[in-house]
């Protein structure tokens, strides 16, 4: 019983101890963080102040660097996109200038199939090849659409039968020489 006593004791005086500001000031360990000045001064001298751009609290304006004026760029002519066999359009994840409708109006909707949910999600973004738009739904059902009017052309359901094979991540749906 004593012993219990005495541990707790000992136990509630370290506790009391660590909020006590002294407790800072006999650190044998400064040099490994524990002086806050001494990392401060430290920041300051390895952070270059006329490079940065504070992100949070704006007292910088931003304009535009000296060696850039009077120089233009080069834009692209827009191109058609006919297809984007593979999500994200390319390989390099980059669309460029795309000669699209001017009044950006949608086309058609449609329910692809079974939403994202806690148990499922729908991890492949569509794709379009062949003048079909391509989609899998959070239920592994792969579907082809056409992609003028909308209209669902055929469907099929990819999810294994098996229980324990029913989790699963995939890399999406990818079209290329005619093949899904």
């Amino acid at each position: 019983m004593k012993t219990s006593r005495a541990l707790f004791l000992v136990a509630a005086a370290a506790i009391a101890l660590t909020g006590c500001s002294t407790v800072s000031r006999i650190n044998p360990f400064k040099g490994l963080g524990g002086d806050r000045a001494a990392r401060a001064e430290a920041e300051a001298a390895t952070s270059d102040k006329s490079q940065r751009i504070p992100l949070l609290a704006l007292d910088q304006q931003l304009k535009p660097a000296d060696e850039l004026k009077g120089k233009g760029f080069n834009l692209p002519g827009p191109l058609p996109l006919a297809e984007c066999a593979v999500a994200g359009c390319n390989v390099e994840n980059a669309v460029e200038n795309v000669d699209a409708a001017r009044t950006f109006q949608v086309a058609w909707r449609r329910d692809v199939g079974r939403p994202s949910s806690r148990s499922a999600q729908i991890m492949a973004p569509p794709v379009m090849a062949a003048g079909r738009v391509f989609t899998m739904d959070a239920n592994a059902t792969v579907s082809a659409f056409d992609a003028q009017t909308g209209n669902k052309v055929w469907s099929v359901n990819l999810a294994p039968k098996n229980r324990r094979d029913r989790v699963a991540y995939g890399g999406g749906v990818v079209f290329n020489n005619g093949r899904l």
